[in-house]
């Protein structure tokens, strides 16, 4: 009964102490000595941002591979509240994250956590080329936002 009261308080405890480590960014001097990253391609960030709504949810994207927040404040919102009403964030910020090996097995990263204007970067709007490389006409041609409807992507696969 102690062992369970004691994981009971111990879970309790962590969770309530999620959001304080939630809103932290970055310090200065937290990476590994020697480790630079680099800029992957001659690209801007993407700048665009919208606000999805469906449902009963509000949340903001950016082309960047950021999400639910505007660079300061979170904007992840669910319930929507009713006019007039404060709306509350439930999630500070996210980030798209992929990784995998390359042909030669190194392991490859790309993500994404407080990100600035003004340093390095992974993600850029648009596709690659065959070399995995873009440049500045690419980027700033693919800084939007689509709108895609379910009918148009459930078509293709009708004629399957």
């Amino acid at each position: 009964m102690k062992n369970i009261r004691f994981q009971l308080i111990l879970c309790i405890s962590l969770t309530a102490m999620m959001p304080m480590w939630a809103h932290i960014g970055p310090r200065s001097g937290n990476k590994p000595a020697g480790v630079i990253a680099e800029n992957r391609a001659v690209c801007r960030p993407g700048i665009s941002e919208i606000d999805m709504d469906v449902n009963n949810v509000r949340a903001r994207l950016r082309t960047g591979g950021d999400l639910w927040w505007d660079g300061t404040n979170g904007l992840y919102i669910v319930p929507k509240p009713a006019e007039g009403q404060p709306a509350v964030s439930s999630i500070f910020a996210g980030g798209v994250w992929v990784g995998g090996r390359d042909k030669a097995g190194n392991i490859k990263l790309a993500g994404v956590t407080y990100r600035s204007l003004t340093d390095n970067f992974d993600w850029f709007p648009g596709p690659l080329d065959e070399d995995g490389q873009t440049d500045e006409p690419i980027c700033k041609n693919w800084d939007i936002f689509f709108t895609v409807f379910g009918a148009r992507c459930e078509k293709p696969h009708q004629s399957l």
